[in-house]
């Protein structure tokens, strides 16, 4: 009986398992807590990239910035939603730079891009020879708006500790995230740019010169060798052009779409008589394989051989000149309205001063309503104002916005910056040089300031501020993989 007694107590393991299973749940309890510190800090990692990513696209909805006041708008405002989204993601731990990118397709850096000073570039032109770096046909530089560079991309790099709560009786005692990055850029960012469909709006009045004339047509297609003109910068995959003018083109004796109607009645609104402020509807046939001008081509042909008008002999009604504003860009938005439905919708305006028909509908005011009725369809509308100093809207009654006061009606640049887009929702394209042009004077003020109004002097090389226009009127914000 004793002996058998002997035998269970050697038999019973209960007690072993007991301390095996406590073992175990030691080394259960101490995995958990330590993938519960590795999750923390894997969370935190997904939220600074979460802020960094929001920060620089927030940056970027201000570019392309030049200058300490525009840097610091798009600075300012990348860092708050940083912080607002990662808390951790503050001062010192979040740096924020900024950048150029330009295209690079034959792999040498970006010096030789053809969008370079367009899309951003250097204050020194000619300064970053080196200290690029390229990736999938595209090249960056490091860009300084403080000192005079002009940057398309803004870079945040934000870092974390984590404190561990389990993992120190490991001998663990916090996690770093590392360096966690983002850049996004506005407009062309040496990428293919996106769907597109422009409506060139071209004023070839008596007001212009035969040197005007030939200015503007060098500035939409450039037969150089140099990528320096409209036609050439943008990509025909992507973008279809179309070409509108005034006054509008002959139709009798015979119809020829270079030259103008000596007999012009106003209004002459697109719906009637052909259309006939349309030269060339929307295509894209305007290069050639190799990128070059299809000197054949409709657009371009016309675009070549664009007169001025010197024969409007009879201008209905009377007792004004000959320029309506308001017609032709109606014209423009009819053509965009059967254009394809998945690409945004551009008209590029070019005036040299203000509308004075139809005399008597208040022709400012007609045509800042046709272009108000263009950009409630979602039509981006860039104007161009060349040699418009001291020009008004003189014909507009004291109804109208631009009526008197002041005496003779209000400034032309400043209907014409009515007419462009919002710059953003709410924030209106501004005339920042009333009554005037003189970019040389102002060189930061009107054309770098990111809105959609430009001014130039008469007489001023076209081509630069037409390939501005282009590059900004790709206008989506992205993150690049930089």
């Amino acid at each position: 009986m004793i002996g058998r007694r002997l035998l269970v107590r050697a038999n019973d393991e209960r007690g072993v398992v007991a301390v095996v299973v406590a073992l175990m749940l030691v080394a259960l309890l101490g995995s958990a807590a330590v993938m519960f510190d590795i999750a923390r800090l894997r969370h935190e990692k997904n939220i600074l990239q979460a802020a960094v990513d929001l920060g620089s696209l927030a940056g970027a909805g201000y570019m392309p910035v030049q200058g300490s006041a525009a840097a610091t708008l798009a600075e300012g405002t990348a860092r708050s939603v940083a912080e607002a989204n990662g808390p951790s993601a503050t001062g010192s731990s979040l740096v924020i730079e900024f950048g150029c990118v330009v295209s690079d397709t034959d792999g040498d850096g970006g010096q030789d891009s053809p969008d370079l000073l367009y899309a951003c570039g250097p204050a020194v032109i000619g300064s970053w020879s080196s200290g690029w770096t390229t990736k999938s046909g595209r090249a960056i530089h490091a860009c300084n708006p403080y000192a005079g560079d002009l940057c398309n991309t803004i870079k945040l790099t934000a870092s974390s500790t984590v404190q561990y709560l389990f993992a120190p009786i490991l001998g663990f005692q916090s996690g770093d995230t590392g360096a966690i990055r983002a850049a996004a850029c506005k407009g062309f960012c040496g990428q293919a740019s996106s769907p597109l469909d422009v409506v060139l709006v071209v004023d070839r009045s008596t007001s212009m010169s035969v040197a005007d004339i030939a200015n503007v047509k060098a500035a939409i297609a450039n037969t150089s060798a140099a990528k320096d003109s409209i036609l050439e910068f943008y990509n025909p995959a992507d973008v279809s052009i179309g070409l509108v003018a005034l006054p509008y083109y002959r139709q009798t004796p015979f119809v020829n779409k270079c030259d103008t109607q000596p007999s012009q009645v106003y209004p002459n609104p697109p719906t009637a008589a052909g259309e006939r402020w349309k030269l060339v509807n929307i295509s894209n046939t305007y290069q050639n394989s190799d990128g070059t001008l299809a000197s054949g081509d409709p657009l371009v042909a016309t675009v070549n051989c664009l007169m001025r008008a010197t024969s409007v002999t009879s201008v209905t009604p009377s007792g004004s000149g000959h320029t309506d504003h308001g017609d032709p860009l109606q014209a423009a938005a009819n053509m965009l309205a059967t254009s394809r439905p998945e690409a945004p919708d551009v008209i590029v305006y070019f005036a040299d001063g203000e509308a004075n028909q139809p005399k008597n509908n208040q022709p400012c005011k007609y045509a800042n309503d046709r272009a108000t009725a263009a950009k409630s369809n979602d039509i981006l509308i860039f104007t161009l104002a060349y040699g418009a100093a001291g020009a008004r809207c003189g014909y507009d009654t004291a109804a109208s916005p631009y009526g008197p006061p002041p005496s003779g009606g209000d400034w032309a640049t400043k209907f014409l910056a009515d007419m462009a887009s919002e710059e953003l929702p709410g924030v209106p394209s501004d005339d920042n040089l009333p009554g005037g042009c003189d970019i040389l004077a102002n060189p930061q003020t009107e054309n770098t300031d990111n809105d959609f109004y430009f001014c130039e002097s008469r007489g001023t090389d076209l081509e630069a501020t037409f390939l501005r226009i282009a590059v900004q009127s790709i206008q989506r914000t992205r993150l690049l993989n930089f």
